[in-house]
């Protein structure tokens, strides 16, 4: 979705057998709009609010990445007030150092993607 939301293409894409990994709520509704109500992956986006969780779960979303434990708790309580099961992944930052620019490093420790390695 974020290399390609014109919905036209989408709807090829659709027709051909892709899903939609989708990481907002403007995603999701161009997803929406384009036919991939049954070819939702995912949700990414970092710090996802009540209205957006509850606008996922409500699509039927294959699953909500997790960020934190607050995350957890929010789908949680979305998942309880619409009566509807969510299924969730973790994103774990690992700690793994690269070589790379400094803004497209999202494995390290200092990195602002994921729950710590070390968090049990």
């Amino acid at each position: 979705m974020k290399a390609n939301g014109n919905i036209g293409v989408l709807k090829v894409l659709k027709a051909l057998g892709a899903g939609a990994d989708i990481v907002s709520v403007g995603e999701l509704r161009r997803a929406l709009a384009a036919g991939f109500e049954s070819q939702l992956d995912r949700v990414l986006r970092r710090r996802k609010t009540a209205p957006e969780l509850e606008e996922a779960i409500r699509a039927g979303v294959g699953f909500l990445n997790l960020e934190s434990s607050a995350e957890l708790d929010a789908v949680i309580a979305v998942a309880r007030r619409l009566k509807k099961r969510a299924s969730l992944g973790i994103r774990v930052n690992p700690d793994v150092a690269t070589e790379t620019h400094p803004y497209t490093k999202t494995g390290e420790k200092t990195a602002k993607f994921g729950v710590p390695m070390t968090r049990s």
